[in-house]
């Protein structure tokens, strides 16, 4: 199994985007770690999906407008992927980085 960082993505403002996606046969468990690297406070969400990014339900997140204090840290620990599985960040803001870790 795949251990230490598995992406470090920089994520535009306001964009779904794909941090990382588990690979075929190999479940395992994730921590994410999202950082403001801003002045002032952010709003994030994070979804772990079983299709591609188009499909993103309501039903998907794990995390949902949650508010990341100016130059703070957010970590989601014990994230259990299945084969396939994508998580995906969003922020209301540029200079947030998100970071998957096994």
């Amino acid at each position: 199994m795949t251990s230490g960082r598995l992406a470090a993505v920089d994520i535009a403002a306001g964009v779904n985007t794909s941090l990382y996606t588990t690979p075929e046969a190999k479940p395992m468990e994730v921590t994410v770690n999202i950082a403001n690297r801003n002045d002032k406070d952010v709003i994030i969400r994070l979804a772990l999906l079983d299709g591609a990014i188009g499909t993103l339900d309501g039903s998907d997140y794990i995390e949902y407008d949650v508010t990341i204090r100016a130059k703070g840290l957010i970590e989601r620990s014990g994230i259990q992927m299945s084969p396939h599985q994508s998580l995906v960040g969003y922020s209301d803001t540029g200079n947030v980085s998100f970071q998957v870790w096994s």
